[in-house]
């Protein structure tokens, strides 16, 4: 399995370094953990290279992973696109 995907602009993407981006630039990142389930990334530390996830299945907060951990085991994708709002009852139509 790559942990590099497709750039719209030609080339590829390293999903790790995608996620340092991301999570430093304040989005959330995710992981699965075999033992612990879905974490929450929240911050990167470059000084230390170490991620803090959160595991709320274990009610785990704050926990420090090493970057070296998920190389391999990232995958980058799309934010979920927002769902449209809700109809009010009474502004459906009949």
């Amino acid at each position: 399995m790559s942990n590099k995907a497709p750039n719209p602009q030609g080339g590829k993407i390293n999903a790790l370094e995608n996620t340092k981006t991301k999570v430093s630039e304040g989005q959330t990142g995710f992981c699965l953990h075999q033992a612990w389930g879905i974490g929450i990334i929240r911050a990167f530390d470059a000084a230390t290279n170490r991620f803090t996830v959160d595991f709320p299945e274990q009610a785990k907060k704050g926990h420090a992973m090493d970057a070296a951990f998920f190389s391999g085991r990232l995958k980058s994708s799309s934010p979920v696109p927002s769902l449209p709002k809700p109809i009010p009852m009474k502004a459906r139509p009949r």
